[in-house]
């Protein structure tokens, strides 16, 4: 736990996550909790009831904030458009063990590059949605590793340093 001394030498807490992954989607944290809507649809679309979402959903907008988490979410849509690159935003990713500790206490922001693919299961029918190929697993290698994903998120990064510290 850090103090409030401490926070205040915080200027952002950008996670950065899966950098090397091949031929990314591109997730960036939904501070400002617009994808709220397409998440409770997604929901009623696999049938599940209002009653088995909605404290899910409820517990997503009452995640905190900082004033300045929407600033640095704009500045990484901006950079990435720029680039002509589709993102997706995604409030769940806010509740990762290492970003929810500074919800509220310091701007936060995060990036994600993934590269869902469906396998089977173990029971018939049944598909199981990888966020990347060998994804914490043993089949994981430097080979699995795309130096141009990594360049782009350093690239992101770089940028958010740079207009944090003018701010």
């Amino acid at each position: 736990k850090m103090t409030p001394e401490q926070l205040k030498g915080i200027k952002a807490y950008i996670n950065v996550d899966m950098v090397g992954t091949k031929n990314p989607n591109i997730l960036v944290a939904d501070v400002d909790k617009s994808s709220l809507k397409d998440l409770e649809a997604q929901f009623k679309s696999a049938g599940l009831s209002e009653s088995d979402y909605k404290p899910m959903i409820d517990g997503l907008k009452s995640l905190p904030s900082h004033p300045e988490d929407t600033t640095l979410e704009e500045h990484l849509k901006s950079f990435f458009k720029a680039k002509n690159l589709t993102i997706k935003e995604d409030i769940t990713t806010l509740t990762a063990s290492d970003t929810a500790p500074f919800l509220g206490k310091v701007p936060v922001t995060s990036i994600i590059l993934f590269n869902e693919q469906e396998r089977p299961g173990a029971n018939d029918g049944e598909i199981i949605l990888d966020f990347a190929p060998c994804y914490h697993q043993a089949c994981d290698s430097k080979d699995l590793v795309d130096p141009k994903s990594m360049i782009m998120a350093l690239e992101a990064i770089q940028h958010l340093l740079k207009v944090t510290n003018t701010q």
